[in-house]
């Protein structure tokens, strides 16, 4: 398994010439990188809704897998305060607070102005955040994850020995603001191509993930899906476990799968890891 710190200048990888600030560079990095090894599946979580996209329609791999991802921005952002209202984190003033800005993200990124949309979709999202103080990546939370554990292993300087690396693990301020034209972009369409050219797609989601759940991708999925083929809405969703414990619900049909993940939220597979390596191991088998 491979894991890779990209774009160049997030987490232990270090830039020598400036950051990405498009994904057709991105991709381009990735694959001079990804030569060099023989990759079959190509797998990220959410702003990996963004990255994967675009790199697995040059790669030809025989998998793709994206969890709670950012894919489609202008459709997500319209779905994020109903949700919010439903998962009863907002009242109906604070919803409709919320609609006009996720209105004004919407329209600003299918008009092209990407920055404009990234301001009110962050403004959408600030609403939300402040009248319920949830941790918008699970509900179920209040505050940030507690990543202590985590952030001490990466920081130590025996990982850093390990790992022969001598940047400290961060990202340097310059990879967003290269990428903040990015951010509202979308990348639905070469999902589409991955569907349409018979590559496995798998989709997953928290249950309880507001930032990019099941929600907000189930909108973007039925666009790209449906296009005079009723196949998917006629789909039966079913349980998906092992050993019968169930862990979620899928829907598919043909190569694609849409998993919702029971108990987890925007970190899935730290939520529930044995449910993510059943998930994975079954995607990889072609078993779902």
């Amino acid at each position: 398994m491979l894991y890779v710190d990209q774009p160049v200048g997030t987490g232990f990888s270090v830039s020598y010439g400036g950051y990405a600030s498009s994904q057709s560079q991105v991709t381009d990095m990735l694959m001079q990188f990804l030569r060099n090894f023989n990759v079959t599946h190509i797998c990220g979580e959410s702003y990996g809704g963004h990255y994967i996209p675009p790199l697995a329609v040059a790669y030809h791999p025989e998998g793709v897998s994206i969890g709670d991802g950012f894919t489609d921005p202008a459709t997500q952002v319209l779905t994020k305060p109903s949700q919010a209202y439903h998962f009863g984190l907002i009242d109906e003033k604070t919803l409709a607070a919320a609609n006009v800005e996720a209105l004004k993200a919407s329209a600003a990124a299918l008009g092209g102005d990407f920055v404009r949309a990234k301001r009110h979709r962050d403004a959408m999202e600030d609403i939300v955040e402040k009248a319920s103080d949830v941790n918008p990546y699970d509900v179920r939370k209040f505050g940030n994850y507690n990543d202590t554990d985590v952030v001490a292993f990466l920081l130590d300087p025996s990982t850093m020995e390990i790992l022969r690396v001598k940047k400290t693990f961060g990202t340097d301020d310059g990879v967003k603001e290269a990428l903040e034209g990015d951010v509202m972009r979308s990348y639905k369409q070469d999902v589409k191509k991955l569907v349409d050219r018979g590559i496995p797609v798998l989709l997953y989601q928290g249950q309880f993930d507001w930032k990019d759940g099941a929600t907000s991708n189930e909108a973007w999925i039925r666009d790209i899906l449906l296009q005079g083929d009723t196949s998917y809405l006629r789909a039966p969703r079913r349980i998906l476990g092992k050993s019968k414990r169930p862990y979620g619900w899928i829907k598919n049909i043909s190569s694609f799968a849409d998993v919702v993940i029971s108990s987890a939220g925007h970190l899935a597979p730290m939520d529930q890891p044995l449910a993510l390596l059943d998930l994975i191991t079954r995607f990889v088998r072609g078993e779902l």
